[in-house]
Formats: structure tokens, C-alpha cells, sequence
């Protein structure tokens, strides 16, 4: 049903999802009184700015923060045996048997895409002991960082030159599940290899665990 004048549209499930998990943080009843619930419903202009500065952290946060790391374009290979066929013909980037096993799992881009990418560690994000990876994607996410699309692990490995990084990076993408390893899983870049890394929400990371997420200010 149209609102405020404004065309109908498809309400996304992640959406749906989010309007469910605001409604079941808010305060309970023996939380919040009356008369503070009747002020926010009578200045609804001021809980719309309370929510969004609580919910959209503005890019710049993240921007100054955090600088960009570099970028990396996807839609250049549009199937897993495509970019197998670079893996096998490039001399240097490597991919272990998991990693080949979550690449063929991919759903590819069709268009170019260009992504600002961000590499920040467990204690960039403010952590000070070893954290669950959904406290540091919930953290990355506080900051304005986005998750990135799993292709750009394999993207990564074939386009940084063998020798780097220094040290391994998780790439801050969704989890897949991974039959060969009984796990969900994420990419995992090493200076040699591109790897599999245990995804699961409750997997601690330690605060020298550098993640590559994306910059939400791109236009």
C-alpha cells in the first residue's frame, strides 16, 4: 500500500528481518514509563533522528577511521572456472583444496562492480581480547563497514603478488557452508595461498586478526 505519496514497493526480507530484531531490543514496559513513551510518540520527528544516529552511523565515521586500503573490481570473471583457469596459469597465486571447493560456490557478477575495500584488526575495532566473529562483524558494522561480497578473496589473492600480505587477512564476507570441511566458511588470504577459515559466529579471533571489509561511502 502506497505511503506518503510514495509508490508502492517489495519490502526486502532483510528488512523485514531488522524492522523484527529494532522491535525486540526495544525497552520492555517495566523498562520505560508511560510518560516517556507518550513524548516519544508525541515528537515521532525525534525518534526517527534518535534511531537513525543510532542505527546509521554516517560513512565519514568509518571514512576517517579508517582509510581505504585499495579496491578491487569485480564482474571481470563471471564463473569459478574462470578464475580457476587464471589460478592454473598465473605463476604464483595458489588456492588450497577447501578454498577451491567454496570458490565453485559462488554466485558471480555479470556487470563491473568497483569496492573500496578497508583492512582493520580486532583491536582497530576496539577490541582487547580475542572476540566471536559476529561481535567484530557487529562492531565493523557499528563503524560503518560493510561485509564484502565473497568473490573478492579469490579477486584478492590473484591480483596482490605472492610474498603478500605480511600477515593473513580474513575477508569480512558471509559465511558458506563447505561440505568437505563440515564448517561454514570464509576466505582467508595468505601470502601464499588462498585458504578457508572456520566462519562460524561463536569462532574467537584475536585482537591482531586484521579483517578487509567495505567502505559504505561509495557511490
Amino acid at each position: 500500500m502506497p505511503s506518503h505519496g510514495t509508490p508502492s514497493t517489495e519490502i526486502p526480507g532483510w528488512y523485514i528481518r531488522f524492522q523484527a530484531d529494532v522491535l525486540l531490543q526495544l525497552p520492555r514496559p517495566e523498562d520505560i514509563s508511560e510518560a516517556i513513551a507518550d513524548g516519544w510518540h508525541n515528537n515521532r520527528g525525534a525518534m526517527q533522528s534518535a534511531l537513525r544516529t543510532a542505527l546509521c552511523p554516517p560513512a565519514s565515521r568509518a571514512r576517517e577511521r579508517f582509510p581505504i586500503w585499495r579496491f578491487v573490481t569485480l564482474g571481470t570473471y563471471l564463473s569459478a572456472a574462470e578464475m580457476m583457469e587464471d589460478f592454473v596459469r598465473i605463476d604464483g597465486p595458489r588456492i588450497n583444496d577447501s578454498a577451491v571447493e567454496l570458490l565453485k560456490m559462488l554466485t558471480f557478477f555479470n556487470h563491473k562492480l568497483e569496492i573500496n575495500l578497508v583492512k582493520v584488526s580486532g583491536a582497530d575495532l576496539g577490541f582487547k581480547t580475542d572476540a566471536k566473529r559476529d561481535h567484530i562483524f557487529n562492531q565493523a558494522a557499528a563503524f560503518g563497514l560493510l561485509t564484502v561480497p565473497a568473490q573478492v578473496g579469490p579477486e584478492l589473492r590473484l591480483q596482490i603478488p605472492i610474498g603478500m600480505p605480511e600477515s593473513e587477512l580474513c575477508i569480512g564476507m558471509d559465511p558458506i557452508a563447505v561440505s568437505s570441511i563440515a564448517e561454514m566458511a570464509i576466505f582467508k588470504l595468505g601470502s601464499q595461498y588462498l585458504m578457508t577459515a572456520d566462519g562460524t559466529s561463536f569462532r574467537k579471533w584475536p585482537p591482531s586478526q586484521e579483517w578487509i571489509f567495505r567502505a559504505s561511502d561509495q557511490r
